[in-house]
This record gives C-alpha cells, structure tokens and sequence, in this order.
C-alpha cells in the first residue's frame, strides 16, 4: 500500500516530531478553527452570551475565555445547519451517531472530501500499528451497527456484533491471512471468548491482535482476552491488544494505546513503588488510569481542573484541529476525567526510576480516569471492573454485566453466564473486590434473570453505575 521509503518518512515525522513545537502548532491550528467557528449562528450565539467580541480573542492566552461545549448547549439546542460550515449537509458522505449513553444524542460528520482523505489517514495507522504492508490482513469490524471505514490495505469484514459471523468468519478466511485484527468492544469481546471456548475454536493458530473501544479496559482483563487469543499483551514484539477512545461527534480514533504506552501500563501494574513515582499516589492495580497518546496535528487537549481529584486531573476538553471539519467544535467536553504529560514530564521520571523496561519518550501522553459520572467517593466503575478479572476462574462465571448501586450499604448486582450457578459466588466476588467496596451486598443473578437487561443486546453501551 505504501511505498516503504515514504512509509518511513511519515512515520518518522509524526513520532518525532518536536512536542513543544506541535503544541504550539496546535495552539494556532485552534485559534483558525475559533475563527471558523465564529462566522457560525450557533456559535456566534454563544459567544455574545458569554459577552465575548470576536475581534478579542487574538492569541492563546485569550483561548481559555472561550466557552466550554457539550451536546446540551450545541446538538440539543441548535438545528445542525446553524453549527455547519456552509454547504456541509449538501456533501455529506456520512454521519455517525454518538452511543446516546446519556439519553441524548450528537453527530459527526463527514463530507466526501473527507471521506477519500480518512481512508488513506486509517490505512496509515494500521501501518503504523499492526505492518499492514507486510502482513496480509483480514480486519474483522465487530462495533455496533453504524460504526464502519473503509481501507485500501486490508480486508475488512463487517460483522457487528455477532459472535457467530466472527467465528465463522475467522474460521474460514483466517488460514488464508497472515493475521486478523478484530475491533470490538470489552463486554462483546468477552462474549466471544466464551463462545470461543464453549465451540472448542482454537484462537492460537492465528497471528490476532485487537483494537478495543467504547469502554476503559484493565490489565487483569488485558491478560484475561490475551490468554484465550493466543496473543501475550507482556511480548513488545507479538500481536496487540491495544485500546482506542473516540466520540462520535469528534472523531472514532482521538486516543489511542501503543506497544510503548501498554508496556508503561503493564509495568506500573506490577510494581507499586513505580506506580507511587509515576502517579504521585499511592494507588491498586485496578486504579491505574488508562494510557493513551495521540496526535497534537490532529487535536487540542485540555484538562480542567476539578475539586475533589488528584493534581492535574479534571474534565477532558477537546478541540480537533481539522481545516476542513465540517462541524467545529471548541473546548468541547465528553464527560471524562484526565491529565495530560508531555514527553518532557515523562522523561524526567523515567531519568528518575532507572527502570529497564522504560524507554524514552516521544508524544504526550494523557491518563483517563473514566467517565465523570462512573465515580463515587473511592471507588470508580473502572476499577470495579478489572477486580472481576482477577481470579480468571471467576471471570469465566461472569458475563463482565454488572451494575452498582452506591449507597450505604450498597449493592453490587452481577449477571452470570447462562448455565453457572450461584453457588458461593458472592464470596469469591467479595475477594477480589477492593476494601473500599467490601461493604457492598454482592448479589449474583442468574443470566435471565438478571434485572438490568436480561439479554445484552451489546448494540448500547452498557450502564454499570
């Protein structure tokens, strides 16, 4: 797909790039994107209500005076054509929904300039990723309905989210591909686990790597999927299982795991005195945040900061930096708690920790605490999550469902795989979760019965909180 010389001057450019410079890049890239957005109904609108003139905001210490966006004060409050760039919903080559986990729902949108210009930016990161160039690849898109791309490099297949159709299709295409990405989410990639081992399908004599979205992910749940996919998340040189984050609204891929960023992640897993250096807190395994880098051409980060969390940690706030975005959004919030590093801060503590498993570092790195409204007191959904994973014996009782309810005492409500049985359960789940949680009332719940949705439809992100 990509000649081999040009493929090396791409990839060495966006990796090495200088960060101090690609911020400062992107720090103007914002202020051309302000003053697109401006010339917008919408947009406008919100400006002289805040009391702002245009004309004012001239450099980047003017930026932070700028509104903060959400869905509830652009999608749910103006019609689209009053957010769009002129002309935009007359070359629509695509529109994707958000997961509407709140109840309310946002829009990206994509032109078809855009769309020609997005096949070539994807085929590039799984170069970049996974050596498409070198391995023949068969891609097996298991997201919702609704969530698809396109690619020149690789076979794509798209399954939704049927465990089936994977099996079936890993089965007879797979022998004749060096190695298959699956792109999934946590709670279906567990179903197809189980369904793996229940029809005896041997993962192991496939080369598999895969991208994770829609949900965080723990490291005793990485081991966990690792184990059943042949694939060791502990080898620097074997396949993948990295994890993703995007919003609809602002694009699939913002940030994104690296075999550097797990290896960070891993390591800190273990090793409780570097995990005190490198977090400035004394923190479990299952509370490490997840570490993500991305690309400063491509998006502004900012992280507000919030009472009540550790130092540097607040709402996650994003501007993307696309010249031709048909919908600008500025300093626009997805509800997540994060803190962002600079390679600077990073290389200083690695300087400092003397660890061999470190390497210098080159891009940022921002670590995402999860969803504002998934925490309570001590204790977040996240965490919570990847303490199921740690008796995988457990694991294999559990269909990953849970939902929490804080209070006093509270109740952790967790649904079975059909056919288990409930027998001492509530013990086992009660030692593996955290000592903020064991006042909890564990409540195991047979499959069809569990209250919260007794079937998973895994077209709808889960609510565990």
């Amino acid at each position: 797909m990509f000649a081999p010389f040009l493929r090396k001057i791409i990839l060495a450019h966006l990796s090495r790039q200088p960060y101090d410079k690609g911020l400062e890049r992107s720090r103007q890239a914002a202020l051309a994107q302000f003053r697109r957005a401006s010339k917008l109904p919408g947009y406008h609108s919100l400006l002289r209500e805040a009391g702002i003139d245009p004309q004012e905001i001239r450099s980047w210490t003017d930026f932070p005076r700028l509104p903060l966006l959400g869905k509830d004060n652009t999608f749910l409050r103006f019609p689209l054509e009053s957010l769009c760039m002129p002309g935009t919903l007359d070359h629509l080559a695509g529109v994707l929904t958000s997961s509407g986990q709140s109840g309310k729902f946002a829009f990206g949108l994509t032109t078809r300039r855009q769309s020609r210009k997005s096949t070539f930016l994807i085929d590039l990161a799984l170069e970049a990723t996974f050596q498409v160039d070198r391995y023949k690849t068969l891609l097996i898109n298991a997201l919702p309905m609704g969530v698809g791309f396109a690619s020149n490099a690789v076979t794509v297949a798209e399954t939704s989210v049927r465990e089936d159709m994977v099996l079936a299709l890993a089965d007879k295409f797979g022998p004749h591909f060096e190695q298959i990405i699956l792109v999934t989410d946590p709670l279906f990639l567990k179903l197809l686990c189980d369904t793996s081992r229940d029809r005896g399908f041997d993962w192991h004599r496939f080369r598999v790597h895969a991208i994770i979205g829609e949900e965080t992910i723990g490291e005793h749940y990485r081991s966990y999927v690792g184990n059943i996919l042949g694939t060791d998340p502990d080898n620097p040189d074997g396949p993948i299982l990295g994890a993703s984050m995007g919003a609809g609204e602002l694009g699939l891929n913002l940030f994104f795991e690296t075999p550097q960023t797990i290896a960070l992640r891993r390591t800190l897993h273990k090793d409780a005195a570097l995990r005190r250096h490198f977090l400035g807190e004394d923190l479990e395994p299952e509370q490490i945040p997840m570490l993500f880098t991305y690309s400063t051409t491509q998006i502004l980060v900012e992280c507000l900061p919030q009472a009540g969390l550790p130092d540097g940690f607040g709402q996650l706030t994003l501007t993307p930096l696309a010249t031709d975005a048909p919908l600008p959004l500025l300093r626009y919030q997805t509800g997540d708690l994060a803190r962002v590093s600079s390679p600077d801060i990073l290389n200083t503590r690695l300087a400092q920790a003397e660890h061999p498993l470190l390497r210098r570092w080159h891009m940022p790195v921002v670590a995402l605490r999860g969803r504002d409204s998934e925490e309570c007191g001590a204790l977040n959904v996240s965490q919570i999550k990847d303490c199921l994973y740690r008796d995988t014996g457990l694991a294999d009782t559990l269909t990953g469902a849970f939902r929490w309810e804080p209070g006093s005492p509270g109740a952790l409500h967790v649904q079975l795989r059909p056919g288990m049985q409930t027998t001492d359960i509530d013990s086992r789940i009660r030692a593996v979760l955290p000592v903020a949680a064991q006042t909890l009332q564990v409540v195991p719940w047979p499959h069809e019965h569990f209250p919260f949705g007794m079937k998973l439809d895994y077209e709808r992100k889960f609510k565990y909180l």
